[in-house]
């Protein structure tokens, strides 16, 4: 399922920079969790960051290792954010799951 809504390019902005200082790697990201709070995405993701910037370089990790039923969408995110995260991707297990390298 997929929901489009059609905004103008200033609340687009606003939104972009609230998602940035709110640590979010993008708009859509920061939408959902403002859609829904009771996931709490957004301390998830401050929780996967921190078990990032932990491991050494050349550490191979999931996503997944960063949390207990870490949402899917996690995975995108850290995708969008590879860079900023100093992270990628060396593989896919045979679920399809990407495997990360820290640099």
């Amino acid at each position: 399922m997929e929901l489009r809504i059609k905004i103008t390019d200033t609340e687009f902005a606003d939104i972009e920079s609230r998602s940035k200082a709110a640590g979010f790697p993008s708009v859509s990201a920061y939408s959902r969790n403002l859609l829904f709070p009771q996931h709490n995405y957004e301390q998830k993701w401050v929780e996967v960051k921190a078990y990032i910037s932990n491991l050494n370089s050349g550490d191979v990790f999931y996503i997944r290792d960063a949390l207990p039923n870490t949402p899917s969408l996690f995975g995108r995110w850290a995708f969008e954010q590879r860079v900023d995260l100093g992270i990628e991707p060396v593989g896919k297990d045979r679920k399809g799951t990407n495997q990360w390298r820290k640099i």
